[in-house]
């Protein structure tokens, strides 16, 4: 049935709500609401919150707007039921940015430097058995993200997480209107930039200082002003999974398109420890806030994770570059809000049995089944400084790496690899301008070129097979006249331009793609020289050819490869069309 996306109750942060503003005023210096130290304890048996045919249904709270929720805890002996339409969760149907009313005419008034319209959940537990059940956007502890902030928050239990798939009414920020969306992860469905921006756009219409950003915010950027403040109003900011732990039983699938151990989907996400180097730019720490504890991301537990259609991951189906829907010429620089980060982070399945990730479509890993533009584990560029002479310095710590445990199989009809599926370039692609993820609210004329597209840059990680060894396979058969290459790989299936240190496969027994059209090998599938336009959407692609004036797209860089290497168990194998110990088609890069 197709069903249009709900609207939100809207629930304005101010400490004056009853104050509207003149068009020449800044917006009230927010008020978040703060709920600390609260428990919700021992449902009842056979507790169901929520229901199928409604929306944002959580374990605490069904929907978080720019909210604060700290030291609080959902504890049951009794396990219980969440059910949505859209956003369920076993903490919280869906932690999101609020939006803010007011207007800003020009660059001389001051900015609401405090300004703070994210939500928060820190410190807080999820210790119960939930069955997580929703339409779309359904995770073990938060639907959705979206603008906001998770830190150092835990998850105990058995966790169940399905979306089984809503075809959609209207447009949103990332899918048209007839597409299915069914995302599913066992901390969160999705992680995301702002409501209005992506989740919410049907809820953009209403916003004054959304539409009034326009002139401003070309301004500024023009002027190479810093607009952090003022992005960070309108939602034009990244989502944080900082230092989360995951303990017990996982089991995550969707009906149609993403699922994944940790997220479903992120764009620009920075899932990253909780210590200062990640924390300090934010609103709530850079005006103020007490860091809490420091510390790592870890899951242990994970059984499996399936989506019927593409994208499945042990960490995430899809990583990608935040899906700002335009981009900036070479003199107007946007490119510290767009990559997403994966480090601190340790996957451990079921204890003997190890994980199983499965696409019935395209694209699964036992990490991230696609990749486009980020940085990962020891890649970092979060403890980037300069030492009192002004020389930059970079001390990463060994706890950045990543690490999975106990892969026991990744399977796909096409790109199936031990952390990636596949990986390439972010899109940086834009028109004649800036159009924030398709609210068209940014023109900057006379675009001539687009800024290179980040890579994807991977340190320090680890994929280790279970004892009796991970089986990685490209289920594709070649059909008579099909071209379609069918990839495998022990630790990326299809490998654009990605450039990767200290990578290490263990307990590999085999990998498989078809014997006709298929390469396969036990670090890398296919390694090519290669931009977007080699892993993108069709529809990607076709709005890239359409822009007038454009002159380049995505710079074509060589991948190299530093440091890896393979290890195999019983008599482990790799059976292909192009088949190789450590590469299958080997077009283009560099071992050293």
């Amino acid at each position: 049935m197709r069903r249009t996306q709900p609207q939100t109750p809207r629930t304005p942060i101010s400490s004056k709500p009853d104050r509207r503003f003149t068009p020449t005023q800044t917006p009230e210096e927010p008020y978040n609401p703060t709920l600390s130290g609260n428990a919700v304890k021992d449902f009842k048996e056979n507790t169901v919150i929520g229901s199928a045919s409604q929306s944002y249904a959580g374990g605490f709270v069904g929907n978080q707007v720019g909210a604060i929720i700290e030291d609080s805890t959902v504890e049951s002996v009794n396990s219980f039921t969440v059910k949505a339409d859209y956003y369920a969760g076993g903490f919280s149907g869906v932690m999101r940015n609020d939006v803010m009313d007011g207007a800003l005419r020009n660059l001389g008034v001051d900015l609401p430097d405090l300004a703070k319209p994210q939500s928060l959940v820190e410190n807080s537990t999820l210790d119960a058995g939930v069955t997580v059940e929703a339409g779309s956007y359904a995770g073990g502890f938060a639907g959705a993200m979206a603008n906001s902030f998770a830190v150092n928050d835990t998850v105990n239990g058995s966790i169940g997480v399905h979306a089984s798939g809503v075809v959609l009414a209207n447009d949103t920020g990332t899918v048209k209107a007839g597409e299915t969306v069914a995302l599913a992860g066992g901390f969160t469905g999705a992680a995301t930039l702002g409501w209005t921006t992506d989740l919410g756009t049907h809820d953009a219409a209403d916003t004054n200082l959304l539409k009034t950003v326009n002139s401003l915010l070309t301004t500024a950027l023009e002027g190479k002003q810093d607009v952090s403040t003022l992005l960070s109003l309108v939602g034009i900011d990244e989502s944080v999974i900082a230092g989360v732990k995951m303990d017990g039983s996982f089991v995550v699938s969707s009906g149609d398109d993403y699922a994944g151990g940790v997220v479903g989907r992120g764009d620009g996400l920075i899932l990253a420890a909780s210590d200062g180097q990640h924390l300090n730019g934010f609103s709530f720490w850079k005006h103020g806030r007490t860091l809490t504890e420091s510390r790592d991301n870890t899951v242990s537990g994970l059984k499996s994770v399936t989506a019927k259609g593409d994208y499945a991951g042990g960490i995430a189906g899809q990583l990608g570059t935040a899906s700002i829907g335009g981009i900036v010429n070479d003199t107007v620089g946007l490119g510290g809000f767009l990559p997403f980060e994966v480090s601190a982070l340790t996957v451990n399945g079921v204890a003997d049995d190890g994980y199983t990730v499965t696409a019935t479509g395209d694209y699964a890993s036992a990490g991230i089944g696609k990749a486009t533009g980020g940085y990962i584990g020891k890649a970092t560029t979060a403890y980037k400084s300069k030492d009192a002479d002004g020389n930059e310095t970079n001390d990463v710590p060994e706890t950045a790496a990543v690490t999975l445990n106990d892969v026991k199989s990744v399977e796909a009809n096409n790109y199936a690899g031990g952390f990636m599926g596949a990986s390439g370039p972010g899109d940086l692609v834009g028109s004649d301008g800036l159009n924030l993820l398709g609210l068209g609210v940014l023109k900057i004329k006379g675009l001539l070129s687009v800024a290179q597209g980040v890579m994807i840059q991977s340190e320090g990680v680890t994929v280790n097979g279970v004892k009796t060894g991970m089986t990685i396979t490209a289920t594709g058969e070649h059909k008579t006249g099909d071209v379609t290459q069918y990839v495998a790989g022990g630790f990326v299936g299809q490998s654009n331009s990605t450039q990767v240190v200290d990578a290490h496969v263990t307990g590999l027994y085999t990998v498989f793609a078809d014997m006709e059209y298929g390469n396969a090998g036990g670090f890398v599938g296919l390694s090519e020289t290669g931009g977007l336009a080699d892993v993108a959407d069709d529809t990607s692609i076709i709005e890239l050819v359409k822009v007038n004036g454009l002159v380049t797209a995505v710079g074509y860089m060589v991948p190299k490869y530093t440091n890896t290497d393979v290890r195999y168990v019983n008599g482990g194998n790799v059976t292909a069309n192009m088949a190789g110990g450590y590469a299958g088609d080997f077009q283009s890069g560099k071992v050293d």
